[in-house]
C-alpha cells in the first residue's frame, strides 16, 4: 500500500510471460516501482 495526500493506494498488479533476459528486467523494473508482479516462462528452472 501506498500512502498520499488523498489516501491509499493498492499497489498495481502484473503478469510477466516469459522470462527470459527482457522480461526478468521488465519484472525487476516493475517490482522497483512497488507493482505485485508474477511470472510464468514455458521452461522450467
Amino acid at each position: 500500500m501506498m500512502m498520499t495526500a488523498a489516501g491509499t493506494i493498492a499497489p498495481a498488479k502484473g503478469l510477466g510471460l516469459g522470462a527470459g533476459v527482457a522480461g526478468l528486467q521488465a519484472i525487476a523494473t516493475a517490482k522497483r516501482l512497488g507493482a505485485v508482479v508474477s511470472a510464468f516462462d514455458v521452461a522450467p528452472g
